[in-house]
């Protein structure tokens, strides 16, 4: 039942004759008025009707609840603009209401101007609020559900702020963090770079730092993440340093498996009775020193021009050759680059290399051969470089 201005008060006051002479004024106004004489009924008005667009609200209500008390009940269940009409100039009354809701507080020997004025105020007010807080639900959303982690520090390292989102990477809540230092929660290996970091960037206004650091998880554990600071000290809305960061916990545990297999690579690379090559497009794309010793080739007469079948003609002895799972076991005849022959062993397994198939084989000359089979290369091979170097 909106009035003309399509707006409908909810004028809650115990006098009639007031609450006669306030409608007449407020209905002249545009307004559209809803009556209630106790604030018992007010909050019986309010969860029947969804039209209320707001509250006018006698302090003083006689016999039950007084206004502040229906407010405050009100305000539980609903956002609504509540104005307080009030005979009462008192600080501590005025303190009162002003804990329930700040739209406004007019003493009833106001004018009808003057109260329309308030009302209008109380409108405007309500209406920026629940814009603010649409946008801070919204920036909320967008942040707990980005991977970065958003938060602000003093220049002590004390944290101010964590974006909800803080609780998937680490385990903490926000509020769990609010009011610590981050240092209690950095891997002490990495604590100094940190308070230098920190040192450094908390001296100039707008400079900014990245780094990668481990952070303690709520379940004593530590998780790698990449972290940007930026000095924003002198930003009124920010006043601190703002800091995003992001796990990168699994991009450091391939780098470690990527650095253990490099490594491995190495050392069967080197292994002293055996050629090692990768074969791709049926062209040797890496030999290792030992393959190059072997049949007596030079490095650049090898990687991208001698095939396989070059050097090793078909298989022999077929009753002794085999093939377990992927992995290629013979026993060949390999040819020198001088023509000689020499007896080998074949091991050779399909591998990723560089991002495209191939296979990985070891060589080995039967007649060089001292120690037992070295099939447990091949295999390894097979496990250790998906993505050789």
């Amino acid at each position: 039942m909106g009035g003309r201005n399509g707006k409908t008060i909810l004028l809650v006051e115990d006098e009639a004759v007031i609450a006669l002479s306030e409608r007449m004024e407020l209905e002249k106004r545009g307004y559209g008025i809803i009556m209630a004489s106790s604030g018992e009924e007010a909050m019986e008005s309010c969860a029947k009707r969804a039209d209320i667009d707001l509250i006018l609200m006698d302090i003083n209500l006689g016999k039950g609840i007084d206004g502040t008390e229906a407010a405050r009940r009100i305000l539980k269940d609903r956002d609504i603009p509540i104005v307080f009409l009030s005979s009462h100039s008192e600080p501590e009354v005025v303190e009162k209401s002003e804990k329930i809701t700040s739209y406004g507080y007019i003493l009833k020997n106001s004018s009808i101007t003057v109260l329309d004025a308030a009302i209008k105020m109380a409108f405007r007010l309500f209406g920026a609020n629940k814009k603010i807080r649409k946008n801070e639900t919204r920036q909320e959303a967008i942040i707990s559900n980005i991977n970065a982690v958003i938060s602000i520090y003093d220049s002590d390292g004390i944290l101010n702020y964590a974006s909800p989102n803080i609780e998937k990477v680490l385990g903490w809540t926000s509020d769990e963090l609010i009011g610590t230092e981050a240092a209690s929660r950095i891997h002490p290996d990495d604590l100094e770079i940190f308070r230098n970091s920190l040192s450094v960037i908390s001296k100039a206004d707008g400079s900014k730092i990245k780094m990668e650091i481990r952070f303690l998880c709520k379940d004593s554990t530590y998780k790698y993440v990449s972290l940007t600071a930026a000095n924003f000290m002198n930003n009124e809305s920010i006043n601190g340093i703002l800091v995003s960061y992001h796990d990168i916990s699994d991009r450091k545990k391939r780098e470690r498996e990527l650095a253990e297999k490099e490594e491995l690579f190495t050392r069967l690379a080197e292994f002293p009775i055996a050629g090692v090559y990768i074969l791709q497009d049926d062209r040797i794309v890496y030999a290792n020193p030992g393959f190059a010793s072997l049949f007596g080739y030079p490095p650049e007469d090898i990687i991208g021009k001698l095939r396989l079948r070059d050097i090793v003609s078909e298989r022999v002895e077929m009753d002794r050759s085999e093939v377990r799972g992927e992995m290629a076991h013979r026993y060949c005849k390999g040819i020198r680059r001088d023509g000689a022959t020499i007896d080998i062993e074949l091991f050779e397994n399909p591998i990723s290399y560089r991002e495209r198939p191939g296979r990985l084989g070891v060589l080995v000359d039967l007649a060089e051969q001292k120690s037992p089979r070295i099939r447990s290369i091949g295999e390894e091979g097979r496990r250790t470089f998906p993505d050789s170097p």
